[in-house]
């Protein structure tokens, strides 16, 4: 069952990833399937399951409701709060291979390694915290003020 949930969005991620990648940073990298590499394979990575952002997603899902559960009373602003979780757990894992791409290519695949394993949390917070933060002031509720009423 976690495949069905799991490769999708791996293939996501690596074509996300390595078009990202190839665009704002002039690598010459491609995927197939799940796997990344140079045009010359000096280097090789796996989007593997674990890599899938399945748990981020599931974490900022939960945040993401009991976040909108408590700043909005209406059920499209609660909603759309749960809903963004999805892009902004794909985006901070597109950032996080994106990195290790780059990295990796001026590095080397050890260097690119290192940076996987250690900057999951970082833009974890970056795309999904910052992003639900950002996404929650857009979709605040103006807050109706008593005007006080002129004497005559």
């Amino acid at each position: 069952l976690a495949t069905v949930v799991t490769l999708p969005l791996r293939l996501l991620v690596t074509q996300l990833a390595v078009g990202f990648a190839s665009i704002a940073f002039q690598l010459d990298v491609a995927c197939d399937g799940t796997l990344i590499f140079d045009s010359a394979r000096s280097y090789q990575y796996d989007v593997a399951p674990a890599c899938s952002g399945i748990r981020s997603l599931i974490a900022l899902f939960a945040l993401a409701t009991i976040y909108g559960f408590i700043s909005f009373q209406s059920p499209w602003r609660r909603a759309a709060m749960m809903f963004s979780s999805i892009p902004l757990a794909v985006l901070g894992n597109v950032l996080r291979i994106v990195m290790v791409i780059v990295v990796g290519s001026v590095y080397g695949e050890a260097a690119g390694e290192k940076v996987e394993k250690n900057l999951g949390f970082a833009t974890f917070f970056l795309a999904g915290i910052v992003g639900l933060v950002i996404l929650s002031r857009f979709l605040e509720e103006k807050k109706l003020s008593a005007k006080p009423q002129n004497e005559k």
